[in-house]
């Protein structure tokens, strides 16, 4: 059997008050039986408060953990963010330059119309494609 007086009590706790009061009637049988199951109720308890105290170790550090990568997450999303302004600023750049560079005026005529306009202005073919070269150019 074990000894009942090896048990750490805890103050304030009313299995080891019990323990206190029974321990000093230990001589008799059914004190002694009552005190053994006092005992073995005080161990299990110890034991599921480590394990308790095991299991809440384990959880503050997958939370901690879980924090840790919160954080660098947040970290990565204002520099993805500030990523995303940049570049929206450069393309927007690209843009306006793209369209400083493209010509100011673009006429598109069908060869009806430039037909029609040899015919009514007296202007030759020659004439048109010069005039269009020279557009062309500027």
């Amino acid at each position: 059997m074990s000894n009942p007086t090896n048990v750490s009590t805890t103050p304030g706790n009313g299995l080891a008050q019990l323990f206190e009061v029974l321990q000093g009637q230990a001589g008799d049988r059914g004190v002694r039986e009552l005190l053994d199951g006092v005992h073995a109720a005080l161990s299990a308890r110890l034991e599921e408060q480590a394990a308790f105290r095991e299991q809440q170790a384990k959880l503050q550090a997958e939370l901690d953990e879980a924090k840790r990568t919160a954080t660098e997450q947040q970290g990565l999303l204002e520099r993805l963010r500030q990523e995303n302004v940049r570049l929206t600023a450069e393309r927007d750049q690209y843009l306006r330059s793209l369209y400083a560079l493209l010509p100011k005026e673009q006429f598109i005529t069908t060869d009806e119309e430039l037909a029609a306009a040899m015919r009514e202005g007296g202007v030759s073919f020659d004439e048109i494609r010069k005039m269009l070269e020279e557009v062309q150019r500027a």
